[in-house]
């Protein structure tokens, strides 16, 4: 979706704001490509004490309601009718989907063997561009074509709106990593329990030894 927004993206500023001049829109966009990602640098940084590093348990949910703020203001980007409305609204999608990006690459990299790290991160990368990054910009142009002289919001609200398609999948992805936490914790407190048994089973041994 970044790929098809920063391709499609003055396209779509000139079929909704007919009457804003090129330079204007070429403004816009040059402050959005801006101002997005280093908002979503700030908003890491602002975000990192409260949520943790990527390994950690307590990461999963926030991820699932930022992914729904991120879908909010992406579908947001076709219905706004305003140069600064629309501009605000993308600068706020970007800001929210740079620190979705950051945690699930983490959390990418953490699922995966060490060793592996690299070539799983790599392949992940390669199926995004095959899978997404490619045909989406196509599919946007196709639907562009047909409905912009009616619907000229239509084709971005299509595309923007498969942000929403991440909610259940991040959602499951939350119930599988706290359930793998919480067998990690009851197996550690079992061991730390026969750990102590064991330690008090010697000193009672010893204790007997010694009488």
């Amino acid at each position: 979706m970044i790929t098809c927004l920063h391709y499609w993206y003055s396209d779509f500023l000139r079929n909704i704001l007919k009457n804003e001049k090129p330079l204007t829109i070429s403004i816009s966009y040059a402050i959005i490509c801006f101002t997005g990602p280093f908002g979503g640098i700030i908003a890491n940084a602002i975000l990192k004490p409260f949520l943790g590093s990527y390994e950690s348990k307590k990461v999963s949910w926030p991820l699932v309601i930022l992914q729904i703020i991120s879908s909010i203001f992406a579908i947001s980007i076709g219905l706004m009718r305003t140069l600064i409305s629309i501009c605000l609204v993308t600068i706020l999608f970007l800001i929210f989907n740079s620190s979705i990006i950051a945690l699930i690459q983490g959390i990418l990299i953490s699922c995966v063997d060490t060793n592996l790290s690299a070539t799983g991160f790599a392949l992940a990368n390669a199926c995004t561009q095959i899978l997404a990054a490619g045909p989406t910009p196509m599919v946007y142009g196709m639907i562009n074509d047909k409905f912009k002289e009616e619907y000229p919001w239509l084709a971005m609200c299509c595309i923007m709106s498969l942000n929403l398609f991440a909610v259940p999948l991040l959602i499951y992805l939350a119930i599988l990593r706290n359930k793998k936490f919480d067998e990690e914790d009851n197996d550690k407190k079992e061991n730390e329990k026969e750990l102590i048994d064991i330690n008090e089973f010697n000193k009672e041994n010893k204790d007997i030894n010694n009488a």
